[in-house]
């Protein structure tokens, strides 16, 4: 073989080579990237109901227990994401990541519309301001309950952690706004047994949701947050996730006049639920 034959062979199996190292990594880059959350939205954006599931390792249903007297039992150190009540048409507004600049706006619509909501509540975000305001909150009807420290994800966290996590922030929020705190909604959705066990030894309700409205994801787009919430099939009892966001503020007066036209009452989570295992059988 000529020596230039050789030399151009040669240069071209480098070429080549070099060009599939450089696409492998381009690939493995954007896999990668893909699957890592770079802020605190990004694992509830799967709007593909299989991986939610998956994510949120949810079983079946858990069956709610409501007493003769129309008081509900919620079962501690499960997932809770429907809560019926005695009248069948009552559904439950949640709202997630504040307290912040649109929780005031939040509460004076729902005030206005004379219904009331819940919310979950990121620790290290309240300020001695927010604190007072969330105790008028709940004097007024409505509940708060905890969101994590940080907003970490609990699923990735062992027992120790998650004891310090849960335990300390119930106890924060609970001294900031001057009440217990009953419930706990898990950042992602993100848990583990872990969660489950933790939870239920401090005695804190772990709250999902059955209708995702997906409103932190529409900030261009909000008119679809009703559309949402239309399509994921809202029944008796659903808990029904948004956000404190601009554009939720923008859509809620819609959300409540829809749900409204659909017959619904909308509630706070039970302000003092019976734990499902002092129910004797």
């Amino acid at each position: 073989m000529k020596p230039k034959v050789r030399a151009v062979l040669i240069w071209s199996a480098i070429g080549c080579l070099a060009l599939i190292v450089i696409i492998n990594f381009i690939f493995n880059h954007a896999a990668t990237s893909s699957a890592s959350p770079t802020n605190i939205d990004t694992l509830k954006g799967d709007t593909n109901k299989e991986q939610q599931n998956k994510l949120h390792n949810r079983k079946t249903p858990v069956p709610i227990t409501v007493t003769e007297q129309g008081n509900v039992a919620l079962p501690l150190g499960k997932l809770i994401d429907n809560i019926p009540t005695k009248d069948n048409k009552t559904v439950y507004l949640t709202f997630d990541d504040g307290p912040g600049v649109y929780t005031k706006e939040i509460d004076s619509i729902l005030h206005q519309n004379g219904v009331h909501g819940s919310f979950f509540w990121i620790e290290d975000q309240i300020t001695n301001d927010l604190g007072h305001f969330g105790h008028q909150m709940i004097q007024q009807g409505n509940v708060i309950g905890s969101h994590t420290m940080h907003h970490d994800a609990l699923g990735k966290e062992n027992a120790e952690q998650q004891q310090q996590d849960l335990a300390t922030s119930a106890d924060l929020i609970g001294k900031k706004i001057g009440e217990k705190i009953v419930y706990m909604r898990p950042p992602y959705g993100s848990v583990n047994k872990y969660t489950k066990q933790v939870a239920k030894g401090i005695g804190e309700y772990i709250v999902f949701w059955q209708v995702d409205s997906l409103d932190w994801s529409l900030a261009h787009n909000p008119e679809k947050i009703l559309s949402n919430i239309e399509h994921d099939g809202v029944k008796p009892g659903s808990i029904i996730l948004m956000h404190e966001r601009k554009q939720t503020v923008k859509m809620l007066p819609k959300v409540i006049q829809y749900l409204r036209s659909k017959g619904y009452n909308m509630v706070a989570l039970p302000a003092s639920p019976i734990p499902k295992e002092e129910i004797r059988s």
